[in-house]
């Protein structure tokens, strides 16, 4: 069910953003040409679906670490328990993350849908003169390197973003984990994952 959160975080904040936006069919030729071009030259399409799995990888792998470390040190369960509840938990969860994104993929394209977002706020927030000159920028060397290392540059700002965020991310983490060890009849807070 997590495994999709970043998709689903992605496609909120362009739906928050898209409202504001012209409708496409108002803009002009030459504009929308432009934009398809930064489209295309920005690989929206690819590093959308790649920041999505990104996002996703990370909050399924930060709840599945809290909850062995949570259970890891559950002095009431025996290692036997232990193993049984993580396996379960994690077998819940996969199960789930599997047919969320078989169902997904069905009726969801992210990569088309930011596309089209971002065909909106580029026609709200630029103009033809300055989509040109971001044309013009994103078709040179400098422009592509940037292309080039936004999936990297994403992947480190996840990594820094964990290091920095994880303090209050783990107090919510550990109070979802809380709910979920009732399920198990664990009583009692979950203990820290991380300092």
């Amino acid at each position: 069910m997590l495994r999709h959160t970043g998709r689903t975080m992605i496609f909120l904040a362009f739906a928050s953003i898209a409202p504001l936006a012209h409708a496409q069919g108002t803009i002009s030729p030459e504009k929308l040409a432009l934009i398809r071009q930064l489209n295309d030259l920005l690989q929206v399409r690819n590093n959308a679906t790649q920041i999505s799995e990104l996002l996703d990888n990370f909050f399924v792998e930060q709840l599945k670490q809290s909850f062995e470390a949570t259970i890891a040190v559950d002095p009431s369960l025996t290692p036997t328990q232990k193993k049984r509840i993580i396996e379960s938990f994690a077998a819940r969860l996969d199960a789930t993350n599997r047919k969320i994104r078989e169902r997904v993929a069905q009726r969801i394209d992210f990569a088309a849908i930011a596309e089209e977002f971002q065909t909106e706020i580029y026609d709200q927030l630029f103009t033809t003169e300055e989509l040109q000159a971001l044309v013009a920028f994103y078709r040179s060397p400098v422009g592509q390197k940037i292309v080039t290392l936004t999936p990297r540059m994403a992947a480190e700002a996840v990594q820094k973003a964990q290091l920095k965020l994880w303090p209050q991310m783990d107090m919510v983490l550990r109070e979802l984990l809380t709910e979920e060890l009732k399920r198990y009849g664990i009583k009692g807070p979950p203990a820290r994952t991380r300092d």
